[in-house]
Order: structure tokens, then sequence, then C-alpha cells
């Protein structure tokens, strides 16, 4: 009978919203540090296709080829298009655009010509 009159110790209600909230914010950075590590793939990704592309803008000013043409590889997709710029004599304008398998666009860089 002595057990069964013991007063069990317990929690206040505060002490337990306080402990709930500790136990959120801990799961809350976590997500975040989680995200921004499953982001920073896809970051990393854009960088490569940016770096592609201007290289490729680089080939065609270096080489002066203003012809349009697609270039393919293994994960993407590459579409140049050379147009003249608002009716100008000597302005090109070079549109690059990048696609992978799926055809979603991953980048676009567009840049000015001096050219004949």
């Amino acid at each position: 009978m002595d057990l069964l009159n013991k007063k069990i110790r317990a929690s206040t209600l505060l002490e337990t919203i306080v402990a709930l909230m500790l136990v959120m914010m801990c799961f809350s950075i976590g997500m975040m540090i989680y995200v921004n590590v499953i982001n920073s793939d896809n970051n990393r990704q854009k960088l490569h296709v940016h770096l592609l592309l201007k290289g490729i803008a680089f080939k065609t000013k270096t080489d002066n080829s203003y012809l349009d043409e697609s270039i393919e590889s293994e994960m993407l997709s590459i579409k140049k298009k050379v147009i003249k710029y608002k009716d100008t004599e000597n302005l090109n304008m070079l549109t690059l655009k990048a696609y992978d398998k799926q055809g979603k666009l991953l980048e676009e860089y567009k840049e000015l010509l001096i050219g004949d």
C-alpha cells in the first residue's frame, strides 16, 4: 500500500514546452544543414555549365564562327544561336542555352559580339 500512495515527481508544462522547443530547434538546424548539402551539388553543376558556356562564347569570338549550331554531350545539349542585334550592322547577339537530357533548361548565356 505504501507504493500506491507515493507521489511521482513530474515535469511541469513549462519544462515540457522548453524541452520540445529545444528539440525542434535542433531538428530545424539539422534540416537546414541537410538542404544546404543537397543543394551544393546542384550549385556545382550550374557553375560547371556556366563556365562551359563562357568557354564556348570565348571560342566563338576567337574563331569568328557566327553560325548556329547544336553541341551534344553525354549529359548536356547546348544550342548556339547568333542573330543580328536590333538592325545594327556590326553587332550580333550570341545566345547559348544548355539543356539536360530531359530537356530542362539549365543555363542561358547571352552576349553582344562585334563582328562582320
